[in-house]
C-alpha cells in the first residue's frame, strides 16, 4: 500500500513539473501554490441541497479530494496525526511541546455550491489560470483556505519547526449545507476528547483595497460575531386547469407575487445593539452606507427571495407556488418575532409560511484579547503597517456555530485584498489572484509563528 502511494506521489510531482514547463510558468512559490489550488478546483466536490431534486452528492469526488490532499501535502500526512471524521471531513493535529497552551484551530471547507455553467466565461471546474488569477468554483469559497492553510503548515514542517502550541487544521465537507455532517462532527470529536482552543480562525471578511470608497488605506474587518439566519418557504395553492379557461383569476403565482412584493418593500426595522459594534462604518458617510450593500447590511437584516417554483407547462395553470426566503438577522432582532412580523405583513390566509431553519446570533468575541491582537499583528505584518484593522460583524454564516463551546475567541477573516469586481463568492466567474493566494499562505504562516513565540 505504501509503495503504491509513493509511486503515485512521484508520478504526481513529475506531472506538476511537466505542466509548469508546458504552460511556461517559472516554478516560483506563487505559481506552484496556484497550480495546487487550480487542481483542487478541478475536483467537483459539490454540495447539493434538498431542493436539488435531480442531483446528489458524488462521494467519489469527495474521496478523490482527500486523496489529492494526501499526495499534494506529503509532510502533513507523514508527520501529523490525521483523523478522518464521518468519512469526508478531516482533522489534522500538529502537536506542540507545551501542553499548558491551548491550541489554535484553523477551519476551512472544501465543498462548493452548484454552478450554472451557461453564465461562466470559463469552465468552472477547469482549474484555469489566466490573467494572474485562478478561476473556478471554490477559488475563494473555500478551497483557497484549505490549500493556503495546508501549504503554510507543509512549509513550516519543511523548516523543521518545533511548536510550543498545538495547531489543528479542521476541514469540513458540507459547510454549504450548514455543516451538520462535517464541522459539527469535528466539534463533537473535540468535545469528546476534552479539547478546547485558544482561538479559532474561519473564513470571513476580506480586506478592502486602498482607495475603496474614498478610504486612503487598506482596511480589514476581523469578524468577531456573525448574524443569525432565518430560512423559510411561503406557499400558495390553487386549482389546476387549462390556461384558456382559468377557474379563477387568482393564481398561486399571483397570490405569492403580492406577498413577495410586501416582504421586499418593507425592510426589517433596524435596532441599535450597544455590544455588537462596527467601528469600520464610521469611515463612511450615511449616503455611502445606504447605497452600498456590503456596508448597508453590516448592521441591518436582509430579506432575499432566493428561489421560486411553480408550474409544469406554459398552458397549464399551476396547482401551487412556493418561494424560498432568506433573512440574515442582525443584532437586536428576535427570530420568532421576525416570523410573526412577516406573517402579519403578508396578511393573507391563502399563504402558508414554513420555517426551514434558524440560526441564532453568535456570541461576541472580544477585540481586547491576546488572540485578537495576534490576528491583528499578523494582518499588519502581511499587508503592511498602514493597514487599518477593525473589529466588526460577518455578513454571512460559517461553521463556527458548531465551535462556540470550544473557544470564546472566534475570528472570521479571509486574508485577501478585493474590490467589488473580483469578490465573487457564489457568483459566476469566481476567481482569486495568484498574489492574493500567496498572501493567504503568508497569513497562516505568520499567524502560527505569532502564536508560538
Amino acid at each position: 500500500m505504501k509503495l503504491n502511494i509513493y509511486i503515485f506521489l512521484i508520478l504526481y510531482i513529475i506531472n506538476i513539473n511537466s505542466i509548469l514547463e508546458i504552460k511556461g510558468y517559472p516554478q516560483s512559490k506563487e505559481n506552484v501554490i496556484s497550480l495546487k489550488l487550480a487542481n483542487a478546483i478541478k475536483i467537483q466536490t459539490i454540495s447539493y441541497g434538498s431542493y436539488d431534486v435531480n442531483s446528489k452528492k458524488d462521494n467519489q469526488q469527495f474521496d478523490e479530494f482527500i486523496k489529492y490532499l494526501r499526495v499534494t501535502f506529503p509532510l502533513i500526512h507523514n508527520k501529523l496525526k490525521v483523523n478522518i471524521i464521518n468519512n469526508h471531513s478531516l482533522l489534522y493535529q500538529w502537536e506542540g511541546k507545551n501542553k499548558d497552551l491551548l491550541p489554535i484551530l484553523i477551519n476551512s471547507h472544501y465543498d462548493v455550491v452548484p454552478v450554472d455553467k451557461s453564465s461562466w466565461t470559463v469552465d468552472p471546474f477547469g482549474g484555469v489560470i489566466k490573467d494572474g488569477y485562478i478561476w473556478g468554483r471554490g477559488a475563494i469559497d473555500d478551497k483557497s483556505s484549505v490549500i493556503a492553510s495546508m501549504e503554510a503548515v507543509e512549509y513550516l514542517l519543511s523548516q523543521s519547526l518545533t511548536l510550543k502550541r498545538s495547531i489543528y487544521l479542521a476541514i469540513g465537507h458540507d459547510e454549504e449545507l450548514q455543516g451538520a455532517q462535517g464541522h459539527k462532527k469535528i466539534a463533537e470529536y473535540l468535545m469528546n476528547n476534552k479539547i478546547k482552543a485558544e482561538m479559532i480562525i474561519d473564513e470571513g471578511n476580506p480586506l478592502r483595497e486602498a482607495g475603496y470608497m474614498g478610504v486612503k488605506n487598506k482596511t480589514s474587518v476581523i469578524g468577531v460575531y456573525e448574524k443569525g439566519s432565518l430560512f423559510y418557504t411561503i406557499s400558495a395553492n390553487g386549482t389546476t386547469g387549462h390556461s384558456s379557461m382559468p377557474p379563477s383569476l387568482k393564481s398561486p403565482i399571483g397570490i405569492l407575487a403580492k406577498a413577495i412584493i410586501k416582504l421586499e418593500s418593507n425592510p426589517v426595522p433596524y435596532f441599535e445593539d450597544k455590544q455588537y459594534q462596527n467601528p469600520y462604518l464610521d469611515l463612511f458617510s450615511p449616503e455611502q452606507i445606504s447605497t452600498n450593500p456590503s456596508l448597508y447590511y453590516i448592521k441591518r437584516t436582509t430579506t432575499t427571495v432566493t428561489m421560486f417554483n411553480s408550474g409544469i407547462k406554459p398552458n397549464v395553470l399551476p396547482v401551487s407556488a412556493t418561494a424560498w426566503v432568506s433573512h440574515r438577522v442582525a443584532p437586536g432582532i428576535d427570530i420568532p418575532s421576525l416570523v410573526e412580523r412577516n406573517i402579519k405583513l403578508i396578511n393573507d390566509t391563502r399563504i402558508t409560511l414554513k420555517v426551514l431553519s434558524t440560526r441564532p446570533l453568535s456570541p461576541y468575541s472580544s477585540p481586547n484579547s491576546t488572540s485578537y491582537n495576534a490576528v491583528k499583528q499578523t494582518i499588519l505584518r502581511v499587508f503592511g503597517d498602514n493597514t487599518e484593522v477593525y473589529s466588526g460583524g460577518m455578513l454571512a454564516n460559517t461553521d463556527t456555530i458548531h465551535y462556540w463551546h470550544i473557544s470564546p475567541n472566534i475570528f472570521r477573516i479571509t486574508p485577501i485584498i478585493v474590490n467589488d469586481n473580483d469578490y465573487g463568492i457564489h457568483k459566476s466567474d469566481e476567481k482569486l489572484s495568484t498574489t492574493n493566494l500567496l498572501n493567504f499562505v503568508n497569513f497562516y504562516e505568520n499567524l502560527i509563528l505569532n502564536m508560538n513565540k
